[in-house]
């Protein structure tokens, strides 16, 4: 299903829209940087997710239940976390060739500081690191929580969550009907992005 895009625009030249699908939700996706290769290089890949806060374990759970054979590690940050330490040393023995993966559960509840000293720190490590960053909140939090240094190392698209009018009603239906109905899985649409930049 094909979803509602709005556009936003992140500087003067540079404004983008894209829609990529998943199950039941739509989503639109927002590049900061020009879909040019040579940016890539050297950048974390980050995935900044705005959704409500009730569908942030529903989200990660779908990412990591979907990669689960295409990544190595995974690290899951959970609100107000505040040691850095916890989390470089998962990834410290890290190596070799498969894509290792960050989910920050909800950036709003960490503080510059953290944020700022856990994307500095992510570069040292012998393996590709992606971030996938969740915001409950709005979609600038996060580029004004971080420093200007901490921006420009990082390929970051934001991604916006929504439920389309048809989709909501069509889910209702289904759990009024079927009150053991969960299954929100996510299909490939928003997994593509992921899988776009472990291949870089």
């Amino acid at each position: 299903m094909v979803g509602r895009t709005t556009d936003v625009a992140i500087s003067p030249r540079l404004s983008f829209r894209r829609i990529c699908s998943l199950h039941d939700w739509n989503c639109t996706p927002f590049c900061p940087y020009p879909p040019l290769e040579r940016y890539y290089e050297g950048k974390l890949k980050t995935a900044v997710v705005q959704c409500s806060a009730a569908d942030v374990n529903r989200l990660i759970d779908g990412v990591l239940g979907r990669m689960n054979r295409e990544i190595g590690e995974h690290v899951v940050v959970k609100s107000g976390q505040a040691d850095i330490n916890d989390v470089v040393s998962k990834f410290e023995g890290c190596s070799g060739k498969r894509k290792q993966l960050l989910v920050i559960e909800q950036a709003e509840s960490l503080s510059t500081q953290f944020l700022n000293g856990l994307f500095y720190s992510l570069p040292s490590f012998r393996c590709d690191v992606i971030v996938l960053l969740c915001v409950s909140t709005k979609q600038n939090m996060f580029t004004s929580r971080v420093s200007r240094r901490c921006l420009a190392s990082l390929h970051a698209r934001r991604f916006l969550f929504s439920l389309s009018p048809e989709v909501f009603y069509s889910l209702v239906t289904s759990v009024l009907f079927n009150p053991s109905f969960t299954d929100l899985r996510l299909q490939a649409g928003f997994l593509r992005f992921i899988r776009l930049v472990s291949s870089l």
